[in-house]
């Protein structure tokens, strides 16, 4: 919406098994926009199942708003389409694998002032119920304003490196990193956030864009 989409923080669109999308017990987020993401189309036959008897059966979005100047009586109609295709036997699912802190597990956690680093690791065991190597398409860093710099690493059976060097919030969408590399059983992932908080500020980690 080129009205006041710019204060849109992100758009998440989240999938469930029961017709009841409210039911987040089971729900899954399929997709995430944030300002910088462009179009985006699976490959082949390549898809999330929607429908059907195994598919999703509820769709939600949710948006997130970044209104610092608590601006009153707002409107925004800003929105994604989501393009169908009928399943085959080729077909392939897609899913999203979050890590590093997604749920905000270190909520109200301080950040100290000058360059800092935390770390978050998936253990080898986390990945022991894989019957198959999954295939990353691509992979995105998610911080907020006081987000410096981020890297991914996969270790074990296979090794890899996604970073963003310099992360710029004001297009955190952009900062997608090409996938093309497996995550197999008894690899492990590294996630490496860094943190770069001015003299004076008070900083920790939250939902909101002030916030970490």
């Amino acid at each position: 919406d080129s009205r006041n989409g710019h204060l849109v923080h992100h758009i998440t669109v989240k999938a469930s098994y029961k017709e009841d999308c409210k039911d987040r017990t089971t729900s899954s987020m399929i997709w995430v926009w944030a300002p910088g993401t462009g179009e985006f189309t699976f490959p082949g036959e390549v898809g999330i199942r929607i429908g059907g008897g195994e598919g999703f059966k509820s769709i939600s979005l949710e948006y997130h708003y970044d209104n610092p100047e608590l601006k009153a009586q707002l409107k925004d109609s800003s929105g994604i389409q989501i393009h169908l295709a009928p399943v085959n036997d080729n077909s392939v699912d897609a899913a999203i694998l979050q890590v590093g802190d997604p749920l905000v597990g270190l909520h109200s956690t301080p950040i100290p002032e000058g360059l800092s680093h935390f770390s978050f690791t998936c253990k080898s065991g986390f990945f022991d119920a894989l019957k198959e190597p999954i295939t990353i398409l691509r992979g995105g860093h998610h911080m907020h304003k006081r987000g410096h710099a981020m890297t991914t690493r996969v270790r074990g059976n296979t090794s890899s490196v996604t970073a963003t060097n310099y992360y710029d919030f004001d297009q955190s969408g952009a900062n997608l990193n090409t996938g093309g590399f497996t995550i197999q059983k008894g690899d492990a992932l590294e996630i490496d956030c860094y943190y770069k908080v001015p003299k004076g500020k008070v900083v920790q980690m939250g939902l909101g864009s002030d916030d970490e």
